[in-house]
């Protein structure tokens, strides 16, 4: 629903904005107006781009998508962003499914990335959700941005007082749960939020103070998890409070009958995708234990916790960090190393997620050098990862020459390491779905081809099981009906050859380039298959 009111700043900087409704909306020469009151300091303009300022009522014409209003505010400035009365509309007609209007609306924000936070203040968190599921429908484009920002769109939503605040348990689920609706950004799950709510608060009592804002205790979080939800509290607490603040929150939160010595055993023999339970369970057996007993489960706890976490949120990359911390404290080096290494795939992967390619990729290197240092690393991962990475970087800039080229490099790279032979055949099948999608993108005048190419890509990314990479090479294959039934019926164009440019070598802009596959990572499915 499109909102009336809405305010803007924090402590003594703030504006509420009204919308003024009216005849001026209607008709020729529309415009918006929006009344500014101020309930603490009164600010002085600092500038209005796209609109006017007459006493405090600002007038954005139809001519104008946003206007931006910066006020100064003694201690502070405040920006306003007001849409026009075509933006304005199409936010409402997007939210509704028109597709027109959602390309109105992502050709008037700055990017994708902004369009919730801008919305948020417009929309009420029902309809942010319902503009998100209208713009990524319209535009793949939108669709990878908003795929790369779920979480903290939902964290903001979680701890904003203005804008896209949910403010409520009840309403900060029913937002989550819209935004997992839409197929086309991914799974967005309320416990992984509400780790991630965790991960970035700079301290455990911050984390905890924003739960309790939102109507959680930490046990009603982890009864939905699992307990998955007490190791990520456990990981921000330890690194600042130590071991003993650990120990105290397990007591309390944690009961166990069972022997410490016999979860252990336990633990260490569970299959892998049970060790993060398993481990759980043996840290809540060795509360009562040695320093170093504790200090070992915990950091056996953090590390599997994380490392069977499938989740674009950020949580992973603080267990593992502070399974590394610990284990270094009690020299279990070989647990730190496992935990740094994961920290640092965990964290090429959410920039991979986010497209910061390089960054993706340095991150990826860097654990393939670790992995070259430790005989029970796997250095085949990284590379595999930082491959489809780079190759997705050079799609998405044109370059599919050369994405296809670094792929048949990675493939001939890989085929000398001793991979599990399941976690092969998907790697290979990702690769070659990559290489396929990238040669069609090079037959631009050849649309036959363009499909064969299309159609190998779409079977191999359904072999490695990416849904989102088979999606977008059926709507390219779509798009490739469409453009030839045009072809068809276009009139055939004649005349001299020589009053006419030559025909372009190069393959046209792909709207939709293999930059925006899916994660370059396979699921772990345990650590004991058969080689090669």
């Amino acid at each position: 629903m499109e909102r009336s009111r809405w305010t803007v700043g924090t402590g003594d900087a703030v504006a509420r904005v009204t919308r003024v409704l009216g005849d001026h909306e209607r008709g020729d020469n529309r415009e918006r107006r929006y009344r500014l009151d101020f309930p603490a300091d009164t600010p002085a303009l600092d500038a209005a781009t796209g609109a006017t300022c007459d006493d405090w009522t600002v007038t954005v014409p139809e001519p104008t998508r946003l206007a931006r209003v910066r006020l100064a505010f003694p201690d502070a400035h405040v920006s306003l962003r007001l849409p026009g009365p075509v933006l304005g509309d199409a936010l409402a007609d997007a939210a509704d499914g028109d597709r027109t209007a959602a390309k109105t609306v992502l050709n008037a924000v700055p990017t994708p990335e902004s369009l919730p936070f801008l919305a948020g203040f417009v929309l009420d968190p029902p309809g942010v959700a319902r503009l998100l599921d209208g713009v990524t429908d319209a535009s793949q484009h939108a669709a990878d941005a908003v795929h790369s920002i779920r979480y903290p769109v939902v964290r903001h939503a979680a701890v904003a007082r203005v804008g896209l605040a949910t403010g409520t348990r009840r309403a900060f689920e029913s937002f989550a749960a819209s935004l997992d609706e839409i197929d086309a950004i991914g799974d967005v799950a309320v416990a992984d939020a509400l780790c991630d709510l965790v991960s970035v608060a700079p301290d455990w009592p911050t984390a905890r103070d924003r739960l309790q804002r939102l109507g959680y205790a930490p046990d009603d979080v982890a009864d939905r998890d699992d307990g998955r939800f007490h190791a990520v509290a456990l990981a921000r607490i330890v690194p600042a409070a130590g071991l003993e603040r650990a120990r105290e929150y397990v007591r309390r939160h944690r009961d166990t009958r069972e022997a410490y010595g016999d979860a252990k055993s336990r633990a260490l023999d569970a299959d892998y995708w049970e060790r993060g339970r398993a481990w759980r369970d043996a840290l809540a057996a060795a509360a009562t234990e040695s320093d170093d007993d504790f200090a070992f489960a915990l950091a056996n706890a953090l590390l599997w916790t994380g490392a069977v976490a499938r989740t674009d949120a950020r949580f992973p990359e603080l267990l593992h960090a502070a399974a590394a911390d610990v284990a270094e404290s009690i020299d279990l080096d070989g647990v730190a190393g496992r935990a740094a290494y994961a920290r640092l795939l965990a964290v090429g992967h959410r920039h991979r997620s986010a497209r910061n390619h390089d960054r993706a990729v340095a991150a990826f290197d860097r654990a393939r050098a670790l992995a070259a240092d430790h005989d029970f690393l796997d250095a085949w991962e990284p590379l595999y990862s930082r491959s489809v990475v780079r190759a997705n970087q050079y799609a998405s800039a044109g370059r599919d020459a050369r994405a296809v080229e670094l792929v048949d490099d990675a493939l001939d790279d890989l085929a000398e390491y001793a991979i599990p032979e399941i976690r092969r055949r998907e790697a290979v099948a990702h690769l070659r779905g990559q290489k396929r999608e990238a040669e069609a993108s090079l037959e631009g005048d050849d649309p036959g081809v363009r499909r064969i190419h299309l159609e190998a890509a779409r079977e191999h990314y359904d072999r490695a099981g990416l849904s989102r990479s088979v999606a977008r090479v059926e709507r390219k294959l779509d798009r490739a009906d469409r453009d030839a039934e045009s072809e068809e019926r276009a009139p055939v164009e004649r005349g001299d050859s020589a009053d006419r440019g030559g025909a372009g070598v190069g393959p046209e802009y792909d709207p939709e380039p293999v930059g925006s596959a899916d994660p370059g990572v396979i699921e772990d499915d345990g650590d004991a298959f058969p080689g090669r």
